[in-house]
């Protein structure tokens, strides 16, 4: 197994971080950003994507500010049109989840 470049996996976990801060803070365009650049670093580098972990969000009420944010976040990202390397990492981690389940 290949040693771990510490300025990979500091960046996706950097923008893993950028997502769910953003998604709190109710920044569309900077969720959208985020997305976009872990999923095509995350695409070239899968094994150590699946590695990064963000941070918890505990319970959020929906009929809060944050929850309405948040809410207003993920609509519009249900939405979007992805870009091609978003589409190949939700292949790839629908493959990975097949295999942890059936393969074990």
């Amino acid at each position: 197994m290949a040693t771990i470049q510490p300025t990979t996996l500091e960046r996706l976990t950097k923008l893993r971080y950028n997502q769910v801060i953003s998604t709190l803070a109710g920044d569309y365009t900077g969720f959208r950003n985020a997305s976009k650049e872990f999923a095509s670093i995350a695409v070239k580098d899968f094994e150590i994507a699946k590695q990064v972990k963000g941070p918890v969000v505990q319970n959020v009420p929906l009929f809060s500010k944050t929850g309405m944010k948040m809410a207003k976040v993920l609509f519009l990202n249900l939405f979007r049109k992805k870009t091609a390397d978003e589409k190949t990492l939700a292949q790839l981690y629908e493959k990975f989840l097949l295999e942890k389940k059936f393969l074990k």
